[in-house]
């Protein structure tokens, strides 16, 4: 997705899960910043899923099991 597109569908996504969540419990940074995230696992399982490159195909994964064409805007379901 280009960035022009990015940010808005971002800042959507954020807005959505604010209005879902508690506010003060959704947080973000600085759009296309680069951060260094570390994670600490706290549970009985942890899963790793590598999925094939879809580069060159005209598809990307749109982070629900499915994918979307090139061009498209992958879109939450319960907006559609």
């Amino acid at each position: 997705m280009p960035p022009a597109k990015a940010k808005p569908f971002y800042a959507s996504l954020v807005e959505k899960f604010q209005k879902s969540y508690k506010t003060d419990s959704v947080k973000d940074g600085i759009f296309g910043a680069m951060m260094k995230v570390s994670l600490v696992n706290d549970g009985p399982v942890t899963m790793q899923v590598d999925s094939p490159s879809l580069q060159g195909s005209g598809q990307s994964s749109n982070g629900d099991a499915g994918l979307v064409r090139e061009g498209e805007a992958a879109v939450p379901d319960e907006t559609r």
